[in-house]
């Protein structure tokens, strides 16, 4: 609350005085509710599209990461992942695991050559 008081006076002498007072709460509380429903607002928008993208990207990723495991230790077993954001990396990685897989048999055989070389 706002008070503002003036004396009143005349010819030097003084008549009385004068006072406005001025509500100012409702002024402050729709700023401060406005403030806090913004941040709630934001707050539920960030959380909701942090959920929708672990959501849609985290299984995919985690099946991926699966594969790509599965790839690397030999086990060729695992299907590709299908999902379509990940079909140009799973394209890339099956040529890359078809030539791993050709090398590792290359190199198995020469082992194996070798082997049977330096046993004679």
């Amino acid at each position: 609350m706002h008070i503002l008081a003036l004396p009143l006076s005349a010819d030097g002498r003084l008549l009385g005085a004068i006072a406005i007072f001025h509500e100012v709460a409702f002024i402050a509380a729709p700023v401060w509710r406005h403030a806090l429903t913004s941040v709630v607002q934001t707050l539920l928008m960030v959380g909701m599209t942090l959920l929708i993208i672990r959501w849609s990207l985290g299984g995919p990723l985690r099946h991926m990461a699966q594969w790509l495991r599965d790839l690397r230790t030999g086990n060729a077993s695992g299907q590709p992942p299908e999902e379509g954001v990940f079909r140009p990396l799973t394209s890339e990685v099956t040529q890359l695991a078809t030539s791993l897989s050709v090398a590792r048999a290359a190199a198995e055989e020469e082992a194996r050559l070798r082997e049977a070389a330096s046993s004679r």
